[in-house]
Protein backbone atom coordinates (compact mmCIF):
# COMPACT_ATOMS: atom_id res chain seq x y z
CA UNK A 1 0.00 0.00 0.00
CA UNK A 2 3.23 2.58 0.71
CA UNK A 3 5.07 1.51 -2.80
CA UNK A 4 4.60 4.38 -5.11
CA UNK A 5 3.43 3.97 -8.30
CA UNK A 6 5.14 5.22 -11.40
CA UNK A 7 3.57 7.54 -14.11
CA UNK A 8 5.70 6.48 -16.71
CA UNK A 9 6.07 2.55 -17.91
CA UNK A 10 9.07 0.67 -15.83
CA UNK A 11 12.12 0.18 -17.52
CA UNK A 12 14.12 -3.38 -18.32
CA UNK A 13 15.92 -3.52 -15.21
CA UNK A 14 13.06 -3.38 -12.84
CA UNK A 15 10.82 -5.87 -15.01
CA UNK A 16 14.02 -8.17 -15.17
CA UNK A 17 14.31 -8.12 -10.95
CA UNK A 18 9.94 -8.45 -10.78
CA UNK A 19 10.44 -11.57 -13.03
CA UNK A 20 13.00 -13.09 -11.05
CA UNK A 21 11.76 -12.12 -7.77
CA UNK A 22 8.44 -13.45 -8.57
CA UNK A 23 9.79 -16.91 -10.44
CA UNK A 24 11.42 -17.12 -5.95
CA UNK A 25 7.75 -17.24 -5.25
CA UNK A 26 7.45 -20.92 -6.94
CA UNK A 27 10.82 -22.28 -5.88
CA UNK A 28 11.86 -21.34 -2.45
CA UNK A 29 11.41 -23.90 0.54
CA UNK A 30 11.50 -22.97 4.03
CA UNK A 31 13.91 -25.15 4.59
CA UNK A 32 16.37 -23.49 1.96
CA UNK A 33 15.85 -19.82 3.66
CA UNK A 34 18.95 -18.88 5.62
CA UNK A 35 18.25 -18.73 9.53
CA UNK A 36 17.38 -14.95 10.78
CA UNK A 37 20.19 -13.60 13.20
CA UNK A 38 17.05 -11.76 15.36
CA UNK A 39 13.97 -14.16 16.74
CA UNK A 40 11.60 -12.02 15.46
CA UNK A 41 9.63 -12.74 12.61
CA UNK A 42 9.39 -10.49 9.90
CA UNK A 43 5.80 -9.90 8.39
CA UNK A 44 4.81 -7.18 5.59
CA UNK A 45 2.94 -5.31 8.40
CA UNK A 46 6.47 -4.88 10.24
CA UNK A 47 9.01 -1.99 9.46
CA UNK A 48 12.09 -3.25 7.18
CA UNK A 49 14.56 -3.05 10.03
CA UNK A 50 14.40 -6.60 11.32
CA UNK A 51 14.61 -8.01 8.25
CA UNK A 52 17.87 -5.56 6.95
CA UNK A 53 19.16 -7.02 10.10
CA UNK A 54 18.55 -10.53 9.50
CA UNK A 55 19.36 -10.49 5.82
CA UNK A 56 21.61 -7.57 5.52
CA UNK A 57 18.86 -6.42 2.42
CA UNK A 58 18.74 -2.73 1.72
CA UNK A 59 15.03 -1.78 0.72
CA UNK A 60 15.37 1.79 -0.06
CA UNK A 61 12.89 4.15 2.33
CA UNK A 62 9.63 5.75 0.32
CA UNK A 63 10.67 8.82 0.84
CA UNK A 64 14.19 8.54 -0.56
CA UNK A 65 14.60 10.38 -3.76
CA UNK A 66 15.08 8.15 -6.59
CA UNK A 67 17.73 8.46 -9.72
CA UNK A 68 16.13 11.20 -12.11
CA UNK A 69 15.39 9.08 -15.44
CA UNK A 70 14.66 5.62 -13.77
CA UNK A 71 12.35 3.84 -11.90
CA UNK A 72 14.66 1.54 -10.46
CA UNK A 73 13.53 2.58 -7.05
CA UNK A 74 10.38 1.54 -7.60
CA UNK A 75 11.25 -1.81 -8.86
CA UNK A 76 13.62 -2.11 -5.63
CA UNK A 77 10.77 -1.60 -3.13
CA UNK A 78 8.25 -4.17 -4.72
CA UNK A 79 10.80 -6.49 -4.56
CA UNK A 80 11.96 -6.12 -1.31
CA UNK A 81 7.86 -5.90 -0.42
CA UNK A 82 7.33 -9.15 -1.97
CA UNK A 83 10.55 -10.58 -0.65
CA UNK A 84 8.88 -9.69 2.65
CA UNK A 85 5.60 -11.26 2.07
CA UNK A 86 7.77 -14.75 0.54
CA UNK A 87 9.58 -15.10 3.25
CA UNK A 88 6.82 -14.59 5.74
CA UNK A 89 4.77 -17.17 4.46
CA UNK A 90 7.49 -19.46 4.52
CA UNK A 91 8.45 -19.44 8.03
CA UNK A 92 4.92 -20.28 8.42
CA UNK A 93 4.16 -23.01 6.17
CA UNK A 94 7.32 -24.43 8.02
CA UNK A 95 6.17 -23.98 11.03
CA UNK A 96 2.75 -25.69 10.47
CA UNK A 97 4.20 -28.74 8.71
CA UNK A 98 4.39 -31.66 11.46
CA UNK A 99 8.31 -33.48 11.95
CA UNK A 100 7.21 -36.55 11.37
CA UNK A 101 9.33 -40.26 13.46
CA UNK A 102 11.67 -41.52 10.54
CA UNK A 103 9.91 -44.42 9.53
CA UNK A 104 13.74 -45.78 9.11
CA UNK A 105 14.17 -45.29 12.49
CA UNK A 106 10.85 -47.09 13.62
CA UNK A 107 12.06 -50.39 11.63
CA UNK A 108 15.81 -50.02 13.06
CA UNK A 109 14.65 -50.00 16.62
CA UNK A 110 12.15 -52.90 15.94
CA UNK A 111 14.76 -54.46 14.43
CA UNK A 112 17.20 -54.17 17.59
CA UNK A 113 14.59 -55.03 19.88
CA UNK A 114 13.72 -58.15 18.20
CA UNK A 115 17.37 -58.86 17.63
CA UNK A 116 18.16 -58.62 21.36
CA UNK A 117 15.02 -60.77 22.29
CA UNK A 118 16.58 -63.88 19.95
CA UNK A 119 19.95 -63.17 22.01
CA UNK A 120 18.16 -63.16 25.30
CA UNK A 121 18.24 -66.59 27.00
CA UNK A 122 14.98 -66.76 28.48
CA UNK A 123 15.13 -69.88 29.67
CA UNK A 124 18.09 -68.59 31.93
CA UNK A 125 16.27 -65.28 32.86
CA UNK A 126 12.84 -67.08 34.23
CA UNK A 127 15.25 -69.67 36.53
CA UNK A 128 17.09 -66.74 37.66
CA UNK A 129 13.61 -65.14 38.47
CA UNK A 130 12.12 -68.35 39.80
CA UNK A 131 14.98 -68.23 41.97
CA UNK A 132 15.04 -64.58 43.25
CA UNK A 133 11.30 -65.27 43.89
CA UNK A 134 11.87 -68.44 46.26
CA UNK A 135 14.46 -66.41 47.99
CA UNK A 136 12.93 -63.02 48.31
CA UNK A 137 8.96 -63.45 47.25
CA UNK A 138 8.03 -59.95 48.46
CA UNK A 139 10.83 -58.10 47.29
CA UNK A 140 10.95 -59.61 43.92
CA UNK A 141 7.65 -59.33 42.66
CA UNK A 142 7.84 -55.22 43.70
CA UNK A 143 11.30 -54.58 42.37
CA UNK A 144 10.22 -56.19 38.73
CA UNK A 145 6.96 -54.01 39.07
CA UNK A 146 8.74 -50.99 39.82
CA UNK A 147 10.87 -51.46 36.87
CA UNK A 148 8.14 -51.89 34.65
CA UNK A 149 6.32 -48.44 35.92
CA UNK A 150 9.44 -46.72 35.53
CA UNK A 151 9.84 -48.20 31.44
CA UNK A 152 6.26 -47.28 31.08
CA UNK A 153 6.29 -43.68 32.38
CA UNK A 154 10.02 -43.33 29.83
CA UNK A 155 7.62 -44.55 27.27
CA UNK A 156 4.80 -41.97 28.06
CA UNK A 157 7.08 -39.24 28.18
CA UNK A 158 8.32 -40.24 24.98
CA UNK A 159 4.77 -40.03 23.35
CA UNK A 160 4.43 -36.62 24.99
CA UNK A 161 7.13 -35.67 23.22
CA UNK A 162 6.25 -36.57 19.64
CA UNK A 163 2.81 -35.06 20.13
CA UNK A 164 4.49 -32.22 21.33
CA UNK A 165 6.78 -32.21 18.22
CA UNK A 166 4.19 -32.66 16.05
CA UNK A 167 1.46 -30.62 16.90
CA UNK A 168 4.50 -27.33 17.05
CA UNK A 169 6.31 -28.06 13.57
CA UNK A 170 8.95 -29.31 15.91
CA UNK A 171 9.69 -26.07 16.52
CA UNK A 172 11.80 -25.47 20.01
CA UNK A 173 12.75 -21.67 19.60
CA UNK A 174 13.61 -19.47 22.80
CA UNK A 175 14.31 -22.61 25.14
CA UNK A 176 17.92 -21.80 26.71
CA UNK A 177 20.44 -24.61 27.70
CA UNK A 178 19.50 -23.97 31.46
CA UNK A 179 15.96 -24.95 31.02
CA UNK A 180 16.56 -27.82 28.62
CA UNK A 181 18.64 -29.15 31.30
CA UNK A 182 16.02 -28.25 34.23
CA UNK A 183 13.56 -29.86 32.12
CA UNK A 184 15.78 -33.01 31.81
CA UNK A 185 15.51 -33.35 35.49
CA UNK A 186 11.68 -32.74 35.68
CA UNK A 187 11.63 -35.74 32.85
CA UNK A 188 14.14 -38.17 35.02
CA UNK A 189 12.20 -37.35 38.33
CA UNK A 190 8.64 -38.23 37.23
CA UNK A 191 9.62 -41.50 35.79
CA UNK A 192 11.61 -42.53 39.53
CA UNK A 193 8.76 -41.39 41.51
CA UNK A 194 6.06 -43.40 39.16
CA UNK A 195 8.39 -46.27 39.68
CA UNK A 196 8.87 -45.93 43.22
CA UNK A 197 4.81 -46.48 43.12
CA UNK A 198 5.16 -49.26 41.83
CA UNK A 199 7.73 -50.59 43.85
CA UNK A 200 6.88 -49.54 46.97
CA UNK A 201 3.18 -49.67 46.76
CA UNK A 202 1.52 -51.33 43.42
CA UNK A 203 4.12 -54.52 43.54
CA UNK A 204 3.42 -55.42 47.31
CA UNK A 205 -0.49 -54.66 47.11
CA UNK A 206 -0.75 -57.00 44.17
CA UNK A 207 1.27 -60.02 45.70
CA UNK A 208 -0.79 -60.25 48.74
CA UNK A 209 -3.91 -59.64 47.02
CA UNK A 210 -3.30 -62.60 44.43
CA UNK A 211 -2.66 -64.44 47.34
CA UNK A 212 -5.93 -63.63 49.58
CA UNK A 213 -7.47 -64.05 46.86
CA UNK A 214 -6.08 -67.80 46.43
CA UNK A 215 -6.75 -68.36 50.20
CA UNK A 216 -10.33 -67.39 50.60
CA UNK A 217 -11.55 -68.09 47.08
CA UNK A 218 -9.05 -71.44 45.63
CA UNK A 219 -9.74 -73.19 42.96
CA UNK A 220 -9.87 -72.72 39.12
CA UNK A 221 -13.73 -73.60 38.33
CA UNK A 222 -15.73 -71.21 36.84
CA UNK A 223 -17.45 -70.47 39.44
CA UNK A 224 -14.40 -69.76 41.82
CA UNK A 225 -13.04 -67.75 38.74
CA UNK A 226 -16.17 -65.50 38.65
CA UNK A 227 -16.14 -64.59 41.83
CA UNK A 228 -12.14 -63.64 42.11
CA UNK A 229 -12.67 -61.52 38.89
CA UNK A 230 -15.22 -59.47 40.55
CA UNK A 231 -13.52 -59.44 43.33
CA UNK A 232 -10.43 -57.85 41.32
CA UNK A 233 -12.04 -55.89 39.32
CA UNK A 234 -15.02 -54.76 42.17
CA UNK A 235 -12.40 -53.94 45.12
CA UNK A 236 -8.87 -54.11 43.62
CA UNK A 237 -9.49 -52.14 40.51
CA UNK A 238 -11.09 -49.01 42.21
CA UNK A 239 -9.00 -49.06 45.26
CA UNK A 240 -5.47 -49.19 43.24
CA UNK A 241 -6.33 -46.30 40.95
CA UNK A 242 -7.48 -44.53 43.17
CA UNK A 243 -4.67 -44.00 45.10
CA UNK A 244 -2.39 -43.94 42.52
CA UNK A 245 -3.25 -40.27 41.86
CA UNK A 246 -3.30 -39.51 45.25
CA UNK A 247 0.55 -41.16 45.62
CA UNK A 248 1.53 -39.27 41.88
CA UNK A 249 -0.43 -36.10 43.15
CA UNK A 250 1.30 -35.60 46.43
CA UNK A 251 4.68 -36.79 44.93
CA UNK A 252 4.82 -34.46 42.28
CA UNK A 253 3.40 -31.35 44.35
CA UNK A 254 6.19 -32.03 46.43
CA UNK A 255 8.56 -32.20 44.09
CA UNK A 256 7.45 -28.89 42.17
CA UNK A 257 7.12 -27.49 45.83
CA UNK A 258 3.80 -26.84 46.14
CA UNK A 259 3.71 -28.30 49.38
CA UNK A 260 1.94 -31.35 50.47
CA UNK A 261 -1.63 -29.45 51.70
CA UNK A 262 -1.95 -27.88 48.35
CA UNK A 263 -0.96 -31.17 46.53
CA UNK A 264 -3.46 -33.45 49.03
CA UNK A 265 -5.97 -31.17 47.41
CA UNK A 266 -4.72 -31.22 43.77
CA UNK A 267 -4.76 -34.44 43.89
CA UNK A 268 -8.40 -35.52 45.88
CA UNK A 269 -9.68 -32.89 42.74
CA UNK A 270 -8.07 -35.16 40.10
CA UNK A 271 -8.93 -38.75 41.60
CA UNK A 272 -12.76 -37.72 42.14
CA UNK A 273 -12.66 -36.12 37.90
CA UNK A 274 -10.36 -39.10 36.46
CA UNK A 275 -11.56 -42.35 38.89
CA UNK A 276 -14.67 -43.59 37.36
CA UNK A 277 -13.45 -43.23 33.58
CA UNK A 278 -9.76 -44.79 34.01
CA UNK A 279 -11.79 -47.61 36.10
CA UNK A 280 -14.33 -48.05 33.64
CA UNK A 281 -11.12 -48.61 30.92
CA UNK A 282 -9.57 -50.92 33.30
CA UNK A 283 -12.10 -53.43 33.47
CA UNK A 284 -12.32 -53.81 29.23
CA UNK A 285 -8.23 -54.15 29.90
CA UNK A 286 -8.02 -56.13 33.01
CA UNK A 287 -11.06 -58.39 32.98
CA UNK A 288 -9.86 -60.28 30.67
CA UNK A 289 -5.99 -61.10 31.85
CA UNK A 290 -7.17 -61.82 35.30
CA UNK A 291 -9.61 -64.40 34.14
CA UNK A 292 -6.77 -65.96 31.54
CA UNK A 293 -4.13 -65.23 34.65
CA UNK A 294 -6.43 -67.35 37.16
CA UNK A 295 -7.33 -70.35 34.89
CA UNK A 296 -3.73 -70.86 33.30
CA UNK A 297 -1.15 -68.66 35.38
CA UNK A 298 0.33 -70.10 38.91
CA UNK A 299 -0.02 -68.00 41.82
CA UNK A 300 3.92 -67.22 41.96
CA UNK A 301 4.23 -65.78 38.43
CA UNK A 302 0.78 -63.99 38.22
CA UNK A 303 2.55 -60.58 39.18
CA UNK A 304 5.38 -61.41 36.72
CA UNK A 305 2.29 -61.92 33.52
CA UNK A 306 0.47 -59.09 35.42
CA UNK A 307 3.90 -56.62 34.60
CA UNK A 308 4.32 -57.31 31.23
CA UNK A 309 0.45 -56.26 30.45
CA UNK A 310 0.94 -53.67 32.82
CA UNK A 311 3.33 -52.17 30.64
CA UNK A 312 1.05 -51.10 28.63
CA UNK A 313 -1.49 -50.00 31.02
CA UNK A 314 1.00 -48.37 32.91
CA UNK A 315 1.92 -46.32 29.81
CA UNK A 316 -1.36 -44.64 29.63
CA UNK A 317 -1.73 -43.96 33.40
CA UNK A 318 2.04 -42.22 33.37
CA UNK A 319 0.52 -40.56 30.87
CA UNK A 320 -2.62 -39.40 32.51
CA UNK A 321 -1.11 -39.00 36.42
CA UNK A 322 2.09 -37.52 35.43
CA UNK A 323 0.45 -34.18 33.83
CA UNK A 324 0.21 -33.23 37.06
CA UNK A 325 4.15 -32.89 38.03
CA UNK A 326 4.11 -30.49 35.31
CA UNK A 327 0.55 -28.06 36.04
Amino acid sequence: GNIRKSPTSMDSFGLVLLLLTSASCLTVKPALLPPPRSIATPSVATKTAPFEAAYGLHKPRINEPRMAGTDSDTASRAGAALQMAIYDDARQRSARAPRRWPAARTWVLAAAAAAALVQCDLGGLLAAYNSALHDWPFSTKALSTGITYVLSDLTAQALERRAVASSSGGSRQGITLSAAGSESKLRVGRALRFGAVGLLWVGPLLAGWFQLMEHFVPGRSAGAVTRKLILDQLVQGPFMIGTMYLLTGVSGGLATGRGFGRSLRQARRTAEQQLAPTWVRSVFVWAPVQALQQVFVPLQHRVLVANGVSYFWDTYLANKMGGEDES
